[in-house]
């Protein structure tokens, strides 16, 4: 299906050693790319190119004939550009840069002129603009990929029949729908037999490719039913239309496909097709090798003649309403080896004493029923390497679940069971990261340093505890998301996070850490979001935190931190959104800076001990924060008439200060006879609590305020008029005296506590008065 450099040519080690003029190729194009993670960090002068990582050289005559670049994972490209020192290296004949990040660019035309290459791989590198027609000077390629890029719409494709060897062909994501000629086109490769496109036009047309044995047209816009006339496409081996619109009965859809392709019909995705009905009799299809059906509409049972279907290696119904009990289905599926069940309501009652005749690779059941106990028979499987049985009721303990961790793995979730006892310490080296999900059970000891080579671990809402020194003996960490929230874990917080440099994402919210924040957090500079909070750290934040200028979560609440907030958050943490700091020790004064955080959205200070006294005026550039919470401080002064600069404003505290004075008079000279339009952008308020302060005048209700009742204004006894008891002098007893029509009265203007725009906009100052100040 997919040619190989196997196919193209044998390989072996060569004792020649590389051409220089190719070793100086390799070099420059080397330095024209931005290798972050150290893919090419074998590329050195005094060695051999043959023996440098993804380089091939020919076992005859020495010269390069491939070139790897792919990046390893997705997460870690190679960025830069293609140098042109590319067509030095003229007997080239496999090329894959897939998925890295070449920002856009344009693919290079030079590559037309590597006139010996037969696989050309540059599928989700990020290329755009146009393809270039130089392509079609690559007659000997047999293998082309195109696919998941950012191609302008092309209005021709007439380079694509000079290429006349071509077996594959993935132009997924390219839309085609300028090409009028397409079918023509595509028609004119006579060894065509896998053909990945989404042309945006109507499928039956692909029937009149009679070389096909490979289509698909995944994520396109069909509707209906499939043409019947797939049916008698013959050499029909794999078909893939999933990601569309079909909306039909499985059964219908099947009895399309029935004539000579139901013989020879080994693949079947119809994945998110919004397909409904039961699942059918599939046995009229006796090549199926996989079938995949995951997140669509099917309901009912599943037929005890699935279990017949003795070819049938993968199946995959993961999410679908469908529900029965599992008992006799999969008794004679000699061959399956993925088996992925998760989000449906099936219910397993195998016999204790079953032996499945497979070995799975892929086990998943999540959110199936399995419990309590471990099911014997998925205890006999020892090879997987990916197993999801979250939320499936299981109550067991991990010492009756030795077969769980009887090999290395790349993908494990046993998350939301009830599962009990202590992780082994194994001695495992991962050759690859695996993501382990652990969460939500009963877990509880040390955690053994194994699972920290995983590049995503989630260990939260267990009862790990002890110190956690093993991830320290972890040298070179890919993780990149790490939670070990709401565990028992204490003592230091580990000082080695100088190993993982692509961490993300750290949360080790809730436990019994305390000490200081160690100064090799800083380390971690592509850090997004840091939650600490609820443990014990005392101290100051580590100046190696303005390290990280990613940063867009902060969470440090209740801790022991003391200082000054430090005046490295404005220049280092531009792209801040949420910073809360609540239950700490903080004293002196808000810095002005924050203002300058065009990004903030959730400011939370609480129950600190942060003063200040407004002395200079500060022009707001802060227009999207939603929430403010700076009570329980010792903020003091005057309302500031910088009142109206966010719009975005949900939530403001400003309870239990020290807060004095009313608002300005030209703020109610503003709002006294009209509510202005732009009220309509904070309309959203929907908590405000000025309590416990020492503000003085009338409140007057309103379109949004007559939500918040007495509590968010009491403690201020110079406060008065509804919705408190006391009343103001003078004060007529009914609302409409001093609201008509959404116009204040004069009284309200001289008494000037009393709008709208106070309830939204001067509460607000009282944040403004005190973020953007001075300390007296």
């Amino acid at each position: 299906m997919k040619p190989t450099i196997a196919n193209y040519l044998g390989l072996g080690d060569t004792h020649l050693g590389c051409k220089e003029h190719e070793r100086q190729a390799l070099l420059k194009i080397k330095q024209d790319l931005i290798d972050d993670y150290g893919y090419l960090s074998s590329w050195v002068t005094d060695q051999d190119c043959c023996k440098w990582s993804g380089v091939r050289c020919s076992k005859q005559t020495g010269h390069v004939i491939m070139l790897n670049l792919n990046a390893s994972t997705p997460l870690r490209p190679l960025q830069g550009k293609l140098n042109t020192s590319f067509i030095e290296l003229k007997y080239l004949i496999f090329l894959d840069v897939s998925f890295n990040d070449f920002n856009h660019s344009q693919i290079p035309e030079f590559i037309g002129s590597l006139s010996n290459l037969r696989h050309l791989d540059l599928c989700d590198a990020n290329y755009g603009r146009n393809i270039p027609f130089q392509l079609g000077n690559l007659s000997n390629l047999q293998y082309l990929s195109l696919g998941r890029n950012h191609f302008s719409n092309p209005k021709n494709i007439e380079w694509l029949p000079q290429l006349s060897s071509l077996q594959y062909l993935n132009m997924s994501s390219v839309n085609l729908s300028k090409v009028n000629n397409w079918l023509h086109v595509v028609n004119k490769l006579p060894y065509l037999t896998s053909l990945f496109l989404i042309p945006c036009l109507i499928p039956d047309a692909f029937s009149r490719i009679n070389s096909l044995a490979h289509l698909y047209l995944d994520s396109n816009e069909f509707e209906g039913e499939i043409p019947k006339a797939f049916g008698g496409m013959c050499n029909l081996k794999t078909l893939s239309l999933l990601g569309n619109y079909f909306s039909k009965q499985l059964h219908d859809f099947i009895h399309n496909l029935n004539g000579c392709a139901n013989h020879s019909l080994e693949v079947l995705f119809l994945d998110q097709d919004q397909i409904m009905g039961s699942l059918p009799d599939l046995t009229t299809f006796p090549s199926l090798r996989e079938l995949s059906l995951f997140q669509n509409h099917l309901s009912g049972t599943i037929p005890v003649s699935l279990g017949k279907m003795s070819n049938l290696m993968s199946l995959s119904l993961y999410d679908n309403p469908l529900e029965c009990v599992i008992e006799a289905h999969f008794l004679e599926l000699t061959k399956l080896k993925h088996l992925i069940l998760s989000s449906t309501l099936l219910v397993f009652n195998f016999s204790s004493d079953w032996v499945p005749p497979f070995q799975l690779k892929m086990i998943g059941l999540g959110s199936c029923q399995l419990g309590p106990q471990f099911p014997k028979w998925l205890q006999t499987q020892k090879n997987f390497s990916w197993l999801d049985i979250s939320n499936s009721k299981i109550s067991d303990t991990l010492s009756n679940s030795n077969w769980i961790f009887s090999s290395p793995f790349w993908f494990m979730n046993l998350s939301y069971n009830k599962i009990s006892g202590h992780v082994p310490n194994l001695s495992w080296e991962f050759s690859f990261f695996p993501i382990i999900d652990l969460s939500s059970n009963k877990l509880e000891g040390e955690i053994p340093r194994f699972l920290f080579q995983a590049v995503q671990l989630d260990l939260s809402k267990n009862m790990f505890s002890n110190q956690v020194q093993s991830l320290c003996a972890v040298t070179k960490g890919n993780l990149n998301f790490l939670d070990l929230s709401n565990n028992q874990l204490l003592g230091d917080l580990p000082d080695c996070w100088f190993n993982f440099e692509g961490l993300k994402i750290l949360n080790s919210a809730n436990n019994h850490f305390h000490g200081k924040t160690p100064s090799s957090v800083g380390s971690l500079l592509g850090i997004e979001t840091l939650d600490l909070s609820n443990n014990g750290f005392n101290g100051e934040l580590p100046p190696s935190l303005k390290n990280c200028t990613k940063l867009k979560f902060i969470n440090l609440q209740d801790n022991n931190l003391s200082r000054e907030i430090p005046m490295w958050f404005r220049s280092n943490h531009p792209n801040l959104i949420v910073l809360f700091l609540r239950s700490n020790h903080f004293f002196g004064c808000i810095p002005s800076y924050i203002c300058y955080l065009t990004q903030l959205q959730i400011v939370d200070l609480v129950v600190n001990q942060i003063l200040g006294r407004r002395e200079h005026k500060y022009q707001s550039i802060v227009g999207l924060v939603k929430s403010i919470d700076l009570s329980s401080n010792k903020l003091l002064g005057t309302i500031p008439r910088e009142i109206l600069k966010l719009d975005g404003l949900i939530s403001l505290n400003l309870s239990r200060n020290l807060l004095t004075g009313r608002i300005p008079l030209e703020i109610g000279n503003r709002f006294c006879y009209e509510i202005p339009s732009s009220i309509s952008n904070i309309n959203f308020l929907n908590l405000l609590d000025l309590s416990n302060n020492n503000l003085s005048s009338k409140i007057l209700v309103g379109p949004q305020l007559n939500t918040f009742n007495a509590t968010a204004y009491e403690g201020n006894p110079n406060l008065c008029g509804f919705p408190l008891p006391k009343k103001c002098f003078g004060e007529e007893i009914t609302l409409n005296s001093t609201v008509n029509g959404g116009h204040a009265s004069m009284q309200d203007k001289e008494d000037g506590f009393i709008t709208l725009g106070f309830y939204v906009c001067a509460a607000l100052g009282f944040y403004l008065n005190y973020v953007w100040k001075r300390c007296a």
